[in-house]
């Protein structure tokens, strides 16, 4: 069985790619992968400026290695939805295609709602091949018992899970749900980040903060603004976070 990707045709190089994904065992085994990945387009780039971007330098990369066991269930139930056919993207729209034998199957949903999905697969790979390092992230609120909490840990697209400690106690490491973590983190980045005002350290102990996984932490009203129009925006995610934690 094997799973090939493309980036939108929109999508500009260095970051355009072309990835093959093989199941190595049998096809109810998830567990053994073997991974192509070719970046397209990138002569003008120097290895410098790709790092600079945070990319791989490499234009073209292998690995193989096992998946963890939390992807089995969930890559056996997307392909399952899978239909016949071969999928036909705009230029808006990732190639998505499933081979299996002689068969050719297409994801059931669209195509750019689908692209989400295979980018946290890929994520997991990335991280599975060393090639990238879980996202670290940091979130200082006030919680439930009006007291200030600072939460930091790591959310792992390999393991599928976030483990984090409060207020730097090392010694207790807590988890929460990927899912919920992902939500909010896609609430999170609808706001607006001032990179020239974030800082490393957060000094303000009683500042609604948080550490969106770029080294810096940034403080709610002054480096990190709320969206136009959304005068509840902060008061949604930190309910949200006092929820969660």
């Amino acid at each position: 069985m094997k799973l090939y990707y493309e980036s939108p045709q929109d999508v500009p190089a260095p970051y355009h790619l072309e990835a093959k994904i093989e199941w190595l065992a049998v096809e109810a085994d998830f567990s053994k992968i073997q991974v192509d990945v070719q970046y397209v387009d990138r002569e003008d780039f120097s290895k410098e400026e790709l790092q600079a971007e945070g990319l791989n330098p490499e234009n073209h990369w292998t690995w193989k290695g096992d998946l963890p066991q939390v992807w089995h269930s969930i890559l056996k139930d997307k392909f399952s939805e899978y239909k016949t056919g071969e999928a036909s993207p705009k230029s808006s729209e990732p190639f998505i295609g499933l081979e299996k034998g002689t068969q050719v199957y297409k994801p059931k949903d669209k195509l750019d709602i689908e692209d989400e999905f295979i980018q946290e697969f890929l994520q997991a790979i990335f991280e599975l091949a060393e090639m990238e390092l879980p996202l670290y992230l940091g979130f200082q609120f006030c919680n439930s018992k009006d007291q200030w909490l600072k939460v930091e840990g790591e959310l792992s697209f390999a393991n599928r899970a976030f483990n984090y400690i409060e207020d730097g106690n090392e010694n207790k490491v807590k988890n929460a749900s990927f899912d919920e973590i992902k939500y909010l983190m896609g609430e999170l980045f609808i706001g607006e980040f001032l990179m020239d005002k974030g800082a490393e350290e957060l000094k303000n102990k009683q500042s609604f903060a948080v550490f969106p996984g770029d080294g810096l932490w940034y403080v709610a009203g002054n480096s990190w603004k709320k969206p136009n129009g959304n005068h509840h925006y902060f008061d949604k995610l930190e309910a949200t976070l006092q929820k969660l934690f």
